[in-house]
Parts: structure tokens; C-alpha cells; sequence
């Protein structure tokens, strides 16, 4: 964490002294009125925001700091409620979804709103941020915090907000999912850097999701690389497996400065010639490709193909010089193909080399059906020449089924756009999907009628 510029604490203590100057505040402190207190938000609340903007965007390591000011009570608890929010979806959750650590930031908040002497209008607006953030602590860090509030009325308020329904995962993952798509266009993440091995393995996966969001290119990460490279030069963290996997995801995500990189790429190369290194190379790289919250792409390839040392004779170097002929000259190409054959044969089916390969080709292909109109169908009729040679190449199921599951998915769209069973379109499409879907093993004879069986509507009452 890092402490808050001046030029942020002048800014937001300037809005503070506006507050307490406002004819509105007057108005509210006279009548006690929620209404009045309304218009405060609609007031200053954007203004407030704004400043969080711009430290989120420059300087995120700075965010908990200025959030500490707002806790301020010249700032009447305007704005609490949001960075109440901030603080339930920046924690770092487990399988459970439950919190890896006491989230002292968000008791912090939560205190102070307890604490403010506008609670009555503040409560409206915190009653499922607290619900979340309760369901996904523990029964004791919950039962500590109430027990510091000496306002019975308050207490009972939190208390309403625990609920026994979390205490099945399904209902936390439904109820965390659901809240956490809320925040999505907004600009809130920060971080802890390690400066222990203990804290490195704690630290890990939230550092990771940090440098995979910074990674827009709307972010101005500078501020980050004094950070980046301490914690590159920590020795202390030499051999361990999660420093690598960070370092990884620093080469592919971060397009940082060359000092940063060439810092990366020397911790890279030398984890990289150890006993272990190629195999958890191939690990690492499997669960990037395949979990969507990294949001893989041929892009991060070629940011840490471009820095490393590819001229070594091992098994990341044919590797990446392989998927740069995927990437430049297109997976389509029958020349790419050929060279994809002859690497998948040179490795077991289920090595992780070939797994890595096959993500590249799947990512491609649904990312293509995905993003098909459906007045693009003859493209879709056309890339299966190509999905055939790859599904020949790797002879895997799960491959199979994952291309069957996209293109299902894109010929029901086919068929509700072209109703009419008598058109050319719904007819092209029905020839191709009874033929290659069949030919595939994709669907049987029977299953063919049946998805194009027309659906008798129920008749009203």
C-alpha cells in the first residue's frame, strides 16, 4: 500500500469544506430530512468520485488511503456506501467463498457509517453490500464486530443482515457472482506486494488478478514499476512456484518499461533451466488459457515470446516458436496446420504441450463462431474445413465437444433468425448441420430431427 499524494488529500479536503459550507447541508442538519440528504449525494457524491477516478487510474496502490479520508465525518458519510462495496469485492475469496483474510478495510467502512450521525440515511443504501460481505466472512470475525457497537438499534439492523442461507456454497457463489457484476465497468482494484514468502503465498492470486486488470490499455501503470521491480529483485522469493507464476503473468500482461522486463526476463530464464522449470511453465500457461477471469488471448504470447530468450533448445522455445506462426500467419492456414500436426506428434496427446496448443486452436475457433452474425453463415459452413483438419490432428474429445457446444449454440441462433422451413437460408442450414453435424458425431439421426422438429405452441386457456 502506498500513502496518498498531497495533490489527492488537497483535492478531497477541498470538496470536505464545501460540504460543511453548503446552504444543503444547513437545510438537512435543520429539518433531518433523508430527501435533503439526497440532494447532498446528487451534490457532491460525483465530485467525490471523480478524485477516486483518477487516483484508481494513476495511482491504485494509493486507493485505501484516500478511501481512509473519506471516513472523515466532515464528509457526513457521503460516499461511504460505495467504497463499502469497493471494499466486499476487493477481497481475495477461496474455493468455499469465503475470504482468505480478515477484511479490515471493510469493517473499517462499515464502522465508521455505524458510527456516522447520518446512519438513518445511509442504511438504505448498504443493506446488500453488508448481506454479501457478512455471507462471505467468518462467524467470528462477524460476532468481534458487533460486539464493538454499543448501539443496540444498529445492532440489530447488521444482525437482520446475516442470513443462515449462506451457509450453503451454492448460495454464496449465486450471491457473490450476482453482486460482483455490479462493479464491472468500475475502476477499483488494488493490491498488497509481498515482501515475505509467507505473504507471497497469500498475496498471489489477487496480485495476479490485479496485473491481468491493470493490463488495459487505458490503465497508466507507472506508478506500479518501483513495486514491479522490488518485488522482482526480492531473492528471498527465488524458487518458489507462485513468484514464478506472478512472473509470467508480468511478461504477458503488463507491457511494462524495458528495466521491468528485463528483470522479469532474467527471473524467467533462470526459473526456466531449473529441474522444474519447463513443466510448470506448461501449468501455469494451461490455467491462464483456460480460466476466464485471465482473459487469454494470442496477445499475451506475444508480449513474453518478444522478451524471452528463444533461441534456447527446449521445450518452451519450440513452443513459442510455433504459436508465432499460429498468430502471424493465422490458424487457418494449411502450412500452420502442418506445423501444428507435426508438433502435436512429437508429445504425448495429454502432455500439457499439447494441451496449451489445443487452447490456442479452441480460443481461436470459438472466439470466431462466437462472434458470427447470422447472416454470416456461409463463414461458419466454410472454418468447419478447417475444424475437421484440426479434429483429425488431435483426436480429442473434449476438444470435439467443446467446438460441438459453441456451434450448437450458433445454429439455434441460425434457426430462430430464418423461421421459414421453405427459405434457402434455414434450408442451407439444415443440409449442412444433417450432413457434417452427422458425419461428425456431433448429433445422431434422431437427435437431427428432433432439433429441427418444429415446436408446437401450448394453447392459452
Amino acid at each position: 500500500m502506498e500513502e496518498l499524494q498531497k495533490a489527492y488529500i488537497d483535492r478531497i479536503d477541498l470538496i470536505k469544506n464545501k460540504i460543511q459550507e453548503s446552504e444543503i447541508l444547513t437545510r438537512y442538519l435543520d429539518e433531518e430530512d433523508n430527501e435533503i440528504y439526497k440532494e447532498l449525494q446528487l451534490e457532491f457524491e460525483p465530485q467525490i468520485d471523480k478524485v477516486h477516478v483518477d487516483v484508481a487510474q494513476a495511482h491504485p496502490l494509493q486507493l485505501e488511503q484516500f478511501e481512509h479520508q473519506l471516513l472523515d465525518p466532515g464528509f457526513e458519510g457521503l460516499y461511504l456506501p460505495r467504497i463499502l462495496g469497493y471494499a466486499v469485492v476487493r477481497g481475495q475469496i477461496n474455493e468455499n467463498f469465503k475470504y482468505i483474510r480478515p477484511q479490515n478495510h471493510f469493517k473499517q467502512i462499515l464502522e465508521a457509517i455505524c458510527a456516522s450521525a447520518n446512519f438513518d440515511s445511509i442504511r438504505t443504501r448498504i443493506g446488500q453490500t453488508v448481506q454479501v460481505g457478512f455471507a462471505l466472512s467468518s462467524d467470528i470475525w462477524i460476532t468481534n464486530l458487533l460486539a464493538a457497537i454499543s448501539n443496540k438499534k444498529i445492532v440489530a439492523f447488521l444482525e437482520s443482515l446475516r442470513s443462515d442461507k449462506f451457509r450453503d456454497i451454492r448460495d454464496r457463489r449465486t450471491a457473490y457472482v450476482r453482486y460482483l457484476k455490479q462493479f464491472q465497468n468500475y475502476n477499483y482494484l488494488s493490491a498488497d506486494f509481498p515482501q515475505t514468502v509467507g505473504e507471497l503465498k497469500v498475496f498471489n492470486q489477487g496480485l495476479k488478478s490485479f496485473f491481468v486488470y491493470r493490463s488495459k490499455e487505458s490503465e497508466q501503470n507507472e506508478s506500479l514499476y518501483p513495486f514491479i521491480k522490488d518485488f522482482l529483485t526480492n531473492d528471498a522469493f527465488v524458487g518458489e512456484k507462485e513468484f514464478f507464476e506472478l512472473v509470467m503473468v508480468i511478461l504477458m500482461y503488463m507491457n511494462a518499461d524495458q528495466s521491468v522486463n528485463a528483470n522479469a526476463k532474467n527471473r524467467f530464464e533462470a526459473f526456466r533451466s531449473g529441474e522444474e522449470g519447463q513443466d510448470t511453465f506448461f501449468y501455469f500457461l494451461n490455467q491462464f488459457q483456460t480460466d476466464p477471469a485471465m482473459q487469454y488471448t494470442g496477445k499475451e504470447e506475444s508480449s513474453i515470446s518478444s522478451v524471452i530468450d528463444l533461441n534456447k533448445n527446449d521445450e518452451i522455445s519450440r513452443y513459442f516458436n510455433l504459436t508465432k506462426e499460429i498468430h502471424s500467419k493465422g490458424y487457418v492456414n494449411d502450412e500452420v496446420i502442418e506445423q501444428v500436426k507435426a508438433y502435436y506428434d512429437q508429445h504425448e496427446g495429454l502432455s500439457m504441450q499439447n494441451k496449451c496448443i489445443r487452447n490456442i486452436i479452441k480460443n481461436y475457433i470459438t472466439t470466431f463462431i462466437s462472434n458470427l452474425q447470422e447472416s454470416e453463415y456461409e463463414a461458419f459452413f466454410d472454418i468447419y474445413k478447417t475444424i475437421i483438419s484440426y479434429m483429425n490432428v488431435f483426436s480429442n474429445e473434449q476438444f470435439n465437444q467443446d467446438v460441438k457446444t459453441v456451434s450448437l449454440a450458433y445454429v439455434k441462433k441460425l434457426i430462430k433468425h430464418y423461421p421459414d422451413k421453405r427459405g434457402k437460408d434455414y434450408q442451407d442450414v439444415k443440409k449442412f448441420v444433417s450432413t457434417t453435424f452427422h458425419d461428425l458425431g456431433f448429433l445422431s439421426e434422431k437427435e437431427i430431427v428432433e432439433f429441427f422438429k418444429t415446436r408446437r405452441k401450448k394453447k392459452t386457456a
